[in-house]
């Protein structure tokens, strides 16, 4: 059981590898099926295969087992390779289409940040003791995602506001809210020893962009629409939940092995002799000379 279940682990670990490839290859709709599938992967280990290892009474302790053998971090990354996959489903999104639905954009991030919401919760209620062998770094990169995201929905929702409510004021509450999210929530990409450095870049174009974003609809609000803009989003114009659009993982089983018998094979029959070799007449060489020979063909 243990060498199976280390397997399927590493299967799990193998194609979510592959699917952070494809992704950084800008291969988004491979990434989406590969995430998918790890975790279908994920989730046969921590809902079958786990239980039927505990269940055969393994008196094996968790501290003594790769963190990859337990049920919580199982579910938990079953979890979280969903929310890679519809991290997918958005990155393909905004690089196919030209005019892209902000409403669903901002849907489906939060969404992204519930699904690693919950991953982090099971971490801390079903594998804490797991948690505590993993390098912190991790955790950081979680919490990181998860608050971008949340970012990014508040951001989409604003942009859906403004272009297609038509809501000037509010829409411009809603990014300064956005930016607020960016500055407050996440964790430091700044700092030389922050383990998210490489991100430092790429968070300053954000936030130059943010900007860049606000200076346009500020200017447009004071001398066109000339809209108040509100201190307070009320909670009827903010999202509350987010949409999981790939709800289930790609289901994953090991088929059980055709079972040999541990017997004897059975005696084989004796080998049947060759039938005996035709033996011609001379007369008949010379025929089938002669024939070769009216016909052409002769060595």
């Amino acid at each position: 059981m243990y060498e199976l279940v280390m397997t399927v682990a590493c299967a799990a670990l193998a194609v979510g590898g592959a699917g952070c490839d494809s992704s950084v290859s800008g291969d988004f709709a491979t990434a989406g099926k590969q995430f998918k599938v790890a975790a279908g992967i994920w989730q046969y280990l921590g809902q079958d295969l786990m239980p039927k290892w505990i269940a055969r009474g393994s008196d094996a302790l968790q501290k003594d087992l790769p963190i990859e053998a337990s049920t919580g971090v199982a579910d938990a990354m079953t979890q979280l390779n969903l929310a890679f996959a519809q991290q997918m489903i958005v990155s393909a999104a905004l690089k196919n289409n030209t005019k892209t639905s902000y409403s669903l954009m901002a849907k489906l991030t939060l969404g992204i940040s519930e699904l690693i919401d919950d991953a982090v919760k099971v971490f801390n209620r079903k594998a804490s003791e797991q948690k505590a062998r993993m390098d912190p770094e991790c955790f950081t990169l979680l919490k990181f995602t998860l608050e971008y995201h949340s970012f990014l929905s508040m951001y989409f929702t604003a942009r859906a506001t403004w272009e297609d409510n038509h809501e000037y004021g509010m829409a411009i509450a809603m990014m300064k809210e956005a930016d607020a999210i960016l500055r407050r929530n996440l964790p430091d990409v700044d700092s030389v020893k922050s383990p998210l450095r490489v991100l430092g870049k790429d968070m300053a174009a954000v936030r130059t962009h943010i900007m860049t974003v606000l200076q346009s609809w500020d200017k447009d609000n004071s001398s066109v629409y000339f809209e108040s803009i509100p201190t307070q989003i009320p909670l009827s114009k903010k999202l509350t939940t987010g949409m999981k659009m790939i709800k289930e993982p790609q289901p994953f089983v090991v088929e059980d092995p055709a079972i040999l018998p541990l017997s004897i094979p059975p005696e084989r029959p004796p080998p049947i002799a060759p039938p005996a070799t035709i033996q011609r007449s001379d007369s008949d060489l010379a025929r089938e000379l002669q024939a070769k020979f009216n016909s052409g063909i002769y060595d």
